[in-house]
């Protein structure tokens, strides 16, 4: 090999050598695969396959199906029925973001009147109502109310906050019994947190523990360390005593706070 050889072997290695260094430096780490929470691996010391460890979604083996209590239609007026469904979260640090339901109502021989279906989200441990209003029973009268959720129950760690959200119950009022009973509640919110669109459930019990009334009320926007007076209405009297008025506040975890 000549000297001219030798010389451009040179710079042609150096040039080559130059490129490596680039491509180690820039482009190789561009090429290899980072885990994510969606690559269908169980890495980046997740519990199962994309779930549990650093990713939002948990696993099955992780959490507890929700509970129905129990689920309950009762008359409005004319057709109309409300329908409520009581039921518990067992897991403290998790819910579901969206899962769709359905309510079925049968007659007294068992023959189904109709259905209702919808969406909703389910935040995390203790009870909570979903609430169906004015279902047209086309004239017939449920004697027996269904729920079920109609897909798999995937659940997701909560916004951390949430574990700081509380609204207290501060005073219960329930007049015109008679005629067109209402109650007149006081919320406080304790939470630390300015809440939107939060949802008040009022259930009201009998002697012998069963609901003889329930309604829902929305409360659009309630400032941290502030009172809230939240009302509901019916339009017939409930034809027994009410010993026990539940209030019960659902949000939204899965929003910013």
């Amino acid at each position: 090999m000549t000297w001219s050889q030798k010389r451009q072997f040179a710079i042609i290695s150096a040039i080559l050598t130059v490129f490596l260094i680039l491509a180690a430096i820039f482009i190789l780490p561009r090429l290899k695969e980072h885990p994510t929470c969606l690559d269908g691996k169980q890495n980046q010391n997740e519990a199962g396959i994309d779930c549990g460890g650093p990713c939002e979604k948990l696993c099955s083996f992780q959490v507890s199906d929700i509970l129905v209590r129990w689920v309950k239609a009762l008359p409005v007026t004319g057709n109309f029925y409300n329908a409520l469904v009581y039921i518990e979260n067992q897991n403290l640090n998790a819910g579901l973001k969206n899962i769709s339901y359905e309510f079925k109502f049968y007659d007294q021989n068992n023959i189904l009147i109709t259905e209702r279906k919808g969406r909703t989200y389910v935040s995390q441990g203790g009870p909570s109502v979903i609430f169906e209003p004015a279902v047209d029973m086309k004239g017939f009268a449920p004697y027996r109310t269904t729920f079920r959720f109609t897909e798999e129950q995937v659940f997701y760690k909560e916004n951390q906050n949430v574990s700081k959200i509380f609204i207290a119950t501060e005073d219960k009022k329930l007049s015109d019994l008679d005629t067109s009973p209402k109650l007149q509640v006081v919320l406080s919110n304790e939470s630390g947190f300015d809440l939107d669109n939060l949802e008040v459930a009022a259930i009201l019990y009998n002697t012998k523990g069963n609901t003889i009334g329930f309604s829902k009320s929305f409360v659009e926007s309630f400032p941290k360390n502030k009172k809230h007076k939240v009302f509901f209405t019916w339009l017939k009297p409930f034809g027994a005593e009410v010993t026990k008025i539940e209030i019960l506040s659902r949000f939204n975890a899965f929003t910013e706070l």
